[in-house]
């Protein structure tokens, strides 16, 4: 699953090759043809959360959402894809280069003006990612009246609260931490959960100098218990435990040993 890192590397090296280009033809699957934008000038590429967002001249702009298997390439214009154009949901041409998404769930030409009041942008928490960060607007948000039951795991997951952790990142922060996935909001103080999310950011960026999200940062396996069900925990060797956590039901990956439940608690969904 993308994450916000994964976003932010896409727009640091879409950049170079659609900044003050023009586009000569765009086409989604969802919209067809996009004329509109024929002749406009590329004049911003950037990540919000787990959005691209690609402004043009003329008040025009494209939103992009990878969900869980999307994929972008390059290619000098002309030059065959390398994945199959049965599964392309957007195709943006240049002189130079055609960028192609792949099984990108959300694809759309809109006004630049609608874009910024989207609902689904305008709810986003602080971009974990950006130049700078409001770790009291996390806070707030987060200890919003009832989040106090939210399991951990289905907080460091709501977008509202702060935009750019995914799946991966959720497991490895509460491990780190030491943190049961399914220990309310409540049994954590706010000096922990600014840490969370501080680390989160650290995290984050470390992984834009990488190739490969990485949150161990040493040779051999890349995570700490993200998809190690049933092997040996790296801290402790108990037998690292997943369960189905929050309404998408998303894996989330934990030591129980080292990831204790807090006393208080009796119980996960």
């Amino acid at each position: 699953m993308p994450e916000g890192d994964t976003l932010h590397r896409l727009a640091a090296r879409l950049s170079p090759k659609l900044l003050g280009q023009t586009v000569v033809q765009a086409r989604n699957r969802a919209q067809g043809e996009l004329d509109v934008i024929a002749g406009a000038t590329v004049e911003n590429v950037a990540a919000l959360g787990k959005n691209l967002l690609i402004d043009l001249s003329g008040g025009w702009s494209l939103r992009v959402h990878l969900g869980i298997g999307g994929k972008c390439d390059t290619y000098p214009r002309g030059q065959p894809w390398r994945r199959s154009s049965r599964t392309a949901t957007l195709v943006l041409e240049t002189q130079a280069h055609e960028v192609v998404f792949f099984k990108a769930p959300q694809t759309k030409l809109v006004r630049t003006a609608h874009l910024r009041a989207t609902p689904a942008l305008v709810k986003l928490g602080p971009d974990l990612l950006g130049r700078t960060i409001d770790y009291d607007a996390i806070r707030e948000r987060a200890r919003q009246p009832g989040n106090a039951g939210r399991a951990l795991g289905e907080v460091l997951l709501d977008q509202r609260i702060a935009a750019g952790i995914g799946n991966v990142y959720k497991s490895e922060l509460l491990f780190l931490r030491r943190l049961h996935p399914w220990a309310p909001l409540s049994s954590i103080d706010d000096e922990q959960l600014h840490g969370l999310f501080k680390l989160a950011r650290e995290l984050m960026k470390k992984n834009m100098r990488t190739r490969w999200r990485t949150t161990r940062f040493l040779p051999g396996d890349r995570h700490w218990v993200y998809g190690r069900t049933g092997r040996a925990c790296f801290r402790c060797r108990s037998r690292v435990e997943s369960g189905r956590q929050g309404e998408q039901a998303r894996n989330t990956y934990f030591c129980p040993r080292c990831q204790a439940r807090p006393a208080t608690e009796t119980g996960r969904d």
